[in-house]
């Protein structure tokens, strides 16, 4: 079995804005993660660069418990960018979450 997760982040380009992304499961096949490393990383939707360095603060992503915590700061308007939070559990297996940061002067 394998775990995937989607979601949407909104934010204006001057806006510096912390998530926190719960892995949890409902799945009855799939036991409740302990997390043991999370990396996240970001693609420019438009170009397909990676802008990981430009988009995310390294200095914050983390996890506890159950959660991972990431940054995202800056961001052209009008733009969409892919991140990607990927974490390693005890056991080994990794979980994806894949998610569209949305970037808006609105």
């Amino acid at each position: 079995m394998s775990y995937r997760r989607e979601f949407t982040i909104e934010k204006s380009p001057a806006e510096t804005r912390t998530f926190t992304l719960p892995f949890e499961t409902e799945d009855p096949t799939l036991l409740d993660p302990v997390l043991s490393e999370v990396v996240v990383t970001a693609q420019d939707d438009f170009t397909g660069n990676d802008v990981t360095s430009v988009i995310l603060d390294d200095s914050v992503t983390s996890f506890a418990g159950k959660e991972a915590t990431f940054r995202v700061r800056n961001g052209v308007s009008g733009r969409n960018y892919k991140i990607s939070v990927a974490v390693r559990l005890a056991d080994g297996d990794i979980w994806i979450a894949d998610g569209t940061l949305k970037v808006s002067d609105s």
